[in-house]
């Protein structure tokens, strides 16, 4: 498995304007789980796979939407 710096994700976060706060809230973690991410040496590839997705599709970043979405679906069925 690859893995991506936590240098990398404080990077990517500043520049696409999210702080700890709300890109944990985005990815539905715990705010601590993104300065663990940040303070490591190494994160595991589905990180950065999450974070390359918010940053191509705007309509993902809010991903509990799609939650919410489906469970509507599913309640309408």
């Amino acid at each position: 498995m690859s893995f991506v710096s936590g240098d990398w994700i404080s990077a990517w976060r500043s520049k696409n304007g999210y702080s700890q706060d709300q890109l944990a809230k985005e990815l539905e973690v715990a705010r601590q789980t993104v300065v663990k991410w940040e303070a490591s040496e190494k994160v595991d590839r589905l990180v950065f796979l999450a974070l390359r997705a918010l940053e191509i599709d705007a309509g993902l970043q809010v991903i509990g939407a799609r939650t919410e979405g489906r469970k509507k679906r599913r309640a309408d069925l």
